[in-house]
C-alpha cells in the first residue's frame, strides 16, 4: 500500500458517513464525511502512528479541512522522514 492507500483507509474508518462508496476526492472532513473533533484527533492519532510522523495539532485544525489539503500535508512530512 502506498500513503494514499493507507490515508484512503484510515479515513473511511473513522468517517461518520459513509465513506466506502464515494471518491474522497475534494471531500470536505467535517462536511462530507461527518468527522467531528473526536474523530479528527482519532485521525491524527493514527495517521501519526502509521506513518511515523509528528503533526502539529494547532497546525492541522487552519491546515486542512479536507482531504486533498490532508494528503498534501501527510505527503509533505512523509517525505521528510
Amino acid at each position: 500500500m502506498n500513503t494514499k492507500e493507507i490515508l484512503d483507509s484510515l479515513i473511511r474508518e473513522f468517517a461518520s458517513e459513509n465513506a466506502d462508496a464515494v471518491s474522497l476526492e475534494g471531500k470536505n472532513l467535517v462536511d462530507d464525511l461527518g468527522y467531528d473533533s473526536l474523530n479528527l484527533m482519532q485521525l491524527i492519532a493514527e495517521i501519526e502512528e502509521k506513518f511515523d510522523i509528528s503533526m502539529d495539532n494547532d497546525v492541522l485544525i487552519d491546515s486542512f479541512d479536507n482531504y486533498n489539503s490532508l494528503l498534501e500535508c501527510v505527503l509533505k512530512l512523509t517525505e521528510t522522514t
